[in-house]
């Protein structure tokens, strides 16, 4: 899906920039973040060129994307994002709603970048995008992500085979989602 907006994250004194990601700024530091990455849903081997040519195929999906995150020109981590008309969660459907995961790269984790992501994207879904629920699903060893959700306001919804599911609360008390202010900019 191709996302015309670029979205501007104001907190504390800092600007950040979730948009497209360029080919040309898939580099080795890039993979190599996706080669550790232990709980990634697609385990597989990771190359700049493989790398490259799935990020043309999602741009062609009508209801997926990925969105880079980055501070003064430099690519901090990816955030990529699905779309569904209609989920099923237990007995229960959900209609307009999104998924995503986050990927901090490497040199850059350990700086509350992470719960920054899942907070301002979160905020993004809902303001630009007009998503009523949004959901992410861990795997049940992933202390980090499940820490990072949870104080960005997920709750533990169900768990499923090697999946524990989250949905972002209705109403969001985390007071980090209150002061990030969000701008769009179409490209």
């Amino acid at each position: 899906m191709k996302i015309d907006k670029n979205f501007k994250i104001f907190v504390k004194k800092k600007i950040y920039i979730f948009k497209k990601i360029e080919l040309r700024e898939v580099n080795k530091d890039y993979i190599k973040s996706l080669s550790f990455a232990r709980y990634l849903n697609k385990k597989k081997k990771y190359t700049i060129r493989l790398q490259k040519k799935y990020l043309q195929n999602i741009e062609k999906k009508k209801r997926s994307f990925i969105l880079g995150f980055f501070n003064k020109k430099k690519l901090l981590g990816t955030m990529g994002c699905q779309l569904h008309k209609k989920i099923i969660v237990g007995k229960k459907k959900y209609y307009n709603s999104a998924s995503f995961g986050v990927l901090v790269f490497s040199k850059f984790r350990n700086k509350k970048l992470g719960q920054l992501m899942v907070t301002s994207f979160s905020k993004i879904l809902r303001e630009f995008f007009d998503i009523k629920l949004i959901f992410i699903n861990i795997h049940p060893n992933n202390s980090v992500s499940k820490k990072i959700f949870i104080n960005s306001s997920f709750v533990f919804v169900k768990r499923g085979r090697q999946r524990e599911y989250y949905f972002l609360k209705k109403k969001i008390t985390n007071k980090n989602y209150r002061n990030i202010k969000i701008r769009s900019e179409v490209i």
